[in-house]
């Protein structure tokens, strides 16, 4: 076997192909950016949505809340104008027996 060897002198220096494009295209910079303004809409929205949410279950809370003790307030409110009404009915009717409960409210203190 035979293994021949041909050598070349350099007639000048070795140009390798420089590409002035960029390594990452403009193109993708831009659908990055619009990606990354996409995402940050949506995590804005997301985020608006769930404080309304809150806000609207506080409100009904509220509200029932409020309901609630307006209830509690007209039931104590029409059991003590109850009360009143039936002293006064006594009063004007049984006006001894009217004495009488006065007298042993007041012992009972």
């Amino acid at each position: 076997e035979k293994i021949s060897i041909v050598f070349q002198e350099f007639s000048s220096t070795p140009t390798l192909p420089i590409s002035t494009d960029p390594v990452i295209p403009l193109w993708l910079y831009i659908v990055g950016g619009i990606l990354v303004v996409i995402i940050i809409v949506l995590l804005f929205m997301l985020m608006r949505r769930k404080t309304v949410e809150e806000e609207d279950y506080q409100e009904e809370y509220t509200s029932e809340l409020e309901l609630d003790i307006s209830q509690l307030t007209q039931g104590a409110e029409t059991e003590v104008e109850l009360q009143k009404k039936q002293l006064e009915k006594m009063a004007e009717e049984k006006p001894e027996d009217f004495a009488k409960l006065l007298r042993s409210w007041i012992a009972d203190d």
